[in-house]
């Protein structure tokens, strides 16, 4: 009687347990459709939006246009370089020169390379009132960051992935190798192969940082003086005008440390920029 009273136990808390499994992996299920319906209402809403707002762009609607791609960035959290680009080109046209640099200045660093945004950026920046002169880099840094900013964070890091395959192709070809000349060849391609991997993977990591950095603004005040210290009643030492970029060095209370292109260092009110 007992091992009976005890087998039946047993089955009733395995079959509980088994429902409760089955309720849980019930539960987990409708979460995950739940989440795909609501990825592909998003993806649907967004193109949707994105047609009504090239839509408004063609008819001269600017500002109609970007109200559209503001919702797209805010409230379906769809961040792109073609979204800012398209942005850049509404302010643009609305005489914006301000958004529309910070619009540009956005898209690029996600797009780094891309000629038509780098055009468009000149574009605006000619039409600003400052003409600040970049202080002039050293030979090989610019041709470092001209060759680090002809792939994205993520193709970098494709490449150092890549690159690892390879480089244990080459040393499993030492090990396996019978011939010198041959286990040479393994030997050396694969540290070669190992190197990129490590230069690959420091400069994905390099790029993912200046990419979600938030390091630089600009201008949005018709005239803002910069001053020697963060206190209204330092000395004036220099004027910025709308749509200049400038550098966050540091931040104090309501104040932002910043540098120019040309070297210049000043504070300004913080609520006179934009951060890109």
């Amino acid at each position: 009687m007992k091992r009976i009273i005890f087998l039946t136990v047993i089955f009733c808390l395995a079959y509980f347990g088994k429902s409760q499994d089955a309720e849980q992996q019930d539960f987990t299920d409708i979460q995950e459709f739940e989440q795909e319906q609501f990825d592909v209402f998003k993806e649907k809403n967004a193109i949707t939006v994105m047609d009504s707002a090239l839509s408004a762009y063609n008819a001269g609607m600017y500002g109609t246009a970007l109200e559209y791609y503001q919702y797209i960035l805010d409230s379906l959290n769809e961040e792109s370089a073609a979204l800012y680009y398209n942005m850049g080109n509404a302010a643009f046209k609305r005489n914006d020169l301000a958004s529309a640099i910070l619009f540009y200045e956005k898209a690029l660093k996600l797009t780094p390379n891309d000629e038509d945004l780098i055009f468009n950026l000149g574009l605006a920046n000619s039409r600003i009132p400052d003409r600040i002169e970049a202080v002039p880099e050293m030979v090989l840094v610019r041709w470092y960051k001209n060759f680090t900013h002809l792939f994205t964070s993520n193709q970098w890091a494709y490449l150092a992935l890549a690159s690892l395959a390879i480089a244990l192709i080459f040393m499993a070809l030492y090990f396996i190798a019978y011939r010198i000349f041959i286990r040479k060849i393994g030997f050396w391609l694969g540290v070669v192969a190992l190197l990129f991997f490590i230069f690959s993977l420091t400069v994905s990591r390099q790029t993912a940082k200046e990419q979600t950095a938030h390091n630089t603004g600009i201008v949005f005040s018709a005239s803002l003086t910069v001053k020697s210290s963060p206190e209204e009643s330092s000395t004036d030492l220099f004027v910025l005008h709308e749509g200049a970029k400038v550098w966050i060095l540091e931040r104090l209370n309501t104040w932002y440390k910043i540098k120019i292109a040309n070297g210049s260092v000043g504070w300004i009110p913080a609520r006179e920029i934009e951060v890109i």
